[in-house]
């Protein structure tokens, strides 16, 4: 089986390639610019664009993983969002036009970064990103992907890995808040390969998380905490699960209705957002007519045709900073 890997001119996805033919694994490498391949590979410079030349760059390909995103390219500057997003969304697409099954997309631990320091998170915790390109980028790519797997386009196993590092004690010196080798990443990547996400329904598996279109597994080992170094584990399908961490509380549930009234007697507020546009005037009027609502309008354009409606312009009234 030829397995694609994209991002083909780092560092780690040279060490997937040597993992995966050791396994007898057929490897092509591609990446968006011809910077140099690992000795005795081939490079197949793409950009993965909506065209010939993605698809055929998929011809004889079994399986993808998807190396760029976790790559955090901050040179990129906003235009990593475009790549994360846009590019993915390519290469998903041309995927399913060329009937491959699966997809690997590799992303970042640090989505988890606003968690407590004694906390480990698991693979079905909520990730908090952050706006910086390099975090919001790759976790865009992941929730792109994820539309592909609930309409039953391709499978989707994603892989959140730790910072890279060769050894815990450069891990520690780095201050890494998870983190995994280059060769261990590697070395579960391929055993994930050959694990049959068809074997069990969607929901909590004996091994993996969950198993079925769509797949989430934490590659990382427990990082610097409030204690110290915590030794954890890493979500694999050897072990099973993340251990001597703390869960926190779950979230209370989100509110389905607005509320009619508040117990002071304020007025509940509404935040219209892109409310100027051609449905606003619609939207305030349904408000108005199911509660008292205080309702304030914000948008990233004015249109003043819109706005000389009067229920509008009463909504802009104060200007919003």
């Amino acid at each position: 089986m030829i397995v694609l890997i994209t991002g083909g001119t780092s560092a780690l996805a040279a060490t997937i390639a040597a993992r995966l033919k050791v396994g007898g694994h057929e490897v092509r490498l591609t990446d968006r610019g011809d910077h140099g391949a690992a000795a005795g590979d081939v490079l197949y410079t793409c950009q993965l664009d909506a065209d010939d030349a993605t698809d055929a760059l998929l011809d004889g390909v079994g399986h993808i993983i998807h190396v760029e995103p976790y790559l955090q390219l901050p040179s990129e500057g906003d235009a990593w969002l475009d790549i994360c997003t846009r590019c993915t969304y390519n290469l998903l697409m041309a995927a399913n036009k060329a009937g491959i099954d699966r997809v690997t997309l590799l992303n970042t631990m640090d989505v988890f970064l606003p968690y407590d320091l004694s906390m480990g998170v698991l693979p079905d915790w909520q990730p908090l990103p952050s706006t910086l390109p390099e975090v919001l980028g790759p976790h865009l790519a992941e929730y792109t992907a994820l539309e592909f797997a609930l309409v039953g386009a391709v499978r989707v196993l994603t892989a959140r890995l730790g910072a890279l590092h060769a050894t815990r004690t450069e891990a520690v010196t780095a201050g890494a808040r998870w983190w995994i080798s280059p060769g261990e990443a590697a070395d579960v990547l391929a055993k994930l390969l050959a694990t049959d996400l068809k074997a069990a329904p969607r929901g909590r598996g004996h091994d993996l998380l969950s198993r079925g279109p769509w797949t989430r597994v934490n590659l990382a080992h427990g990082g610097i905490s409030k204690q110290g170094y915590a030794k954890g584990g890493w979500w694999t399908a050897a072990n099973g699960g993340l251990t001597s961490w703390t869960r926190p509380p779950a979230p209370a549930p989100a509110a389905t209705t607005l509320p009619r009234q508040r117990s002071s007697g304020e007025k509940p507020r509404v935040l219209l957002l892109g409310g100027s546009g051609m449905f606003g005037p619609d939207i305030i009027k349904c408000l108005e007519k199911t509660g008292d609502y205080s309702i304030r309008i914000t948008d990233v354009v004015d249109r003043p045709t819109i706005r000389d409606e009067a229920q509008v312009h009463k909504a802009f009234s104060p200007p919003l900073s």
